[in-house]
């Protein structure tokens, strides 16, 4: 027990001694304050961060539904930050790593991109006008975005058991984000 003690304290001695280098206070002071002035920036290039990572490993797994947040970060960034910062996550987060994944921009795609940019605006305008919270938002926007995908897998004569599981998947998947994670996402960009 008393070399236990002792050890924790040489460990607390050579932290007091860390701490009190002029140079590691300054470092603290300006991670708080970048902490405190710049929480949005931060959290909101640690979301673009998780979504590469996502894209990376989903890109070399490919799970047979779609797992990616893409959807989720770009209506929480745009609600929370609004339109810019909305459209700027989804590209640097989600449209250049699924091309620098092998990704081709062909009509579907272009239709994709289109309709995932018209959510971010929907999303930005109805948290900003009627101050809708971002677990409702992001319920109604899967509602939209299941009819919208609906009709354009039908459209497009996607098989019915594809567009089944892919439907199905996405509705689990984004609620389940929305649903445990919106708010705290929500919180730490606004």
């Amino acid at each position: 027990m008393k070399k236990t003690f002792n050890k924790t304290i040489k460990k607390l001695k050579k932290l007091q001694k860390k701490l009190n280098n002029p140079k590691t206070i300054i470092l603290l002071i300006l991670f708080f304050l970048a902490l405190t002035y710049f929480k949005r920036l931060i959290f909101f290039f640690v979301v673009i961060v998780i979504s590469i990572a996502a894209a990376y490993f989903l890109g070399m797994l490919q799970p047979p539904i779609d797992l990616s947040p893409f959807f989720f970060f770009s209506i929480v960034t745009s609600a929370a930050m609004g339109i810019k910062f909305g459209l700027i996550y989804y590209f640097i987060g989600a449209v250049i790593p699924w091309l620098a994944l092998g990704g081709r921009i062909d009509a579907s795609s272009l239709i994709y991109i289109s309709m995932n940019s018209f959510f971010i605006v929907l999303s930005t305008v109805l948290t900003k006008s009627i101050g809708l919270n971002i677990v409702y938002l992001g319920i109604l926007m899967i509602v939209i975005q299941t009819v919208l995908g609906l009709i354009i897998k039908k459209s497009l004569a996607v098989p019915v058991p594809d567009i089944i599981r892919d439907i199905t998947g996405n509705i689990i998947v984004n609620l389940i984000y929305f649903v445990y994670f919106g708010n705290l996402f929500f919180n730490l960009l606004k």
